[in-house]
């Protein structure tokens, strides 16, 4: 009989610690959720970003074939105003601006003959770990870190 009442007693309790580890686990997965959720924003917003560069930097790079670079038209408003580029392909969609924020480079004299040699990039702060370069092969890549710096450091000299 005494073993019937303990077990008695304490069942509500057992049943109190079964729910606490259940809410729990509800809590640590919800957080997962939501954190993958925000990665995967980030990463389509990253993939978004890039592709709009891709996309300017390869107008850019027929406009400066076909005419000379001058330095007195901004050049991606100028794409802009002339219609080469809508407004949307010119903003990184994690900068939050309403204005471009990309980096055109001017191109060397005779041209990009280098595949390695950068297009365009974007500010790191667009999305807080790196940025998105176009080099002139037409790839683009998301660089981190040190190895955003080393490419753009010499080139950082704001927008254009």
């Amino acid at each position: 009989m005494s073993d019937l009442i303990i077990t008695g007693v304490n069942a509500p309790r057992r049943s109190r610690v079964r729910i606490a580890i259940i809410v729990l686990f509800v809590v640590v997965a919800l957080l997962f959720v939501v954190r993958t959720v925000i990665n995967a924003r980030e990463l389509q917003l990253r993939l978004v970003c890039g592709s709009n560069l891709k996309g300017l930097a390869t107008t850019f790079k027929i406009y400066s074939r076909e005419n000379d670079w001058d330095e007195k038209k901004p050049p991606i408003e100028w794409l802009i105003t002339k219609g080469y580029i809508e407004p949307r392909q010119a903003i990184c969609p994690s900068s939050g601006g309403l204005q471009s924020n990309y980096i055109l480079v001017p191109p060397p004299a005779g041209g990009w003959i280098s595949n390695n040699a950068i297009m365009a990039f974007e500010p790191k702060s667009n999305h807080g770990d790196g940025g998105n370069v176009v080099f002139a092969d037409g790839h683009a890549a998301f660089l981190r870190g040190d190895d955003y710096d080393k490419l753009i450091g010499p080139l950082s000299t704001g927008p254009k």
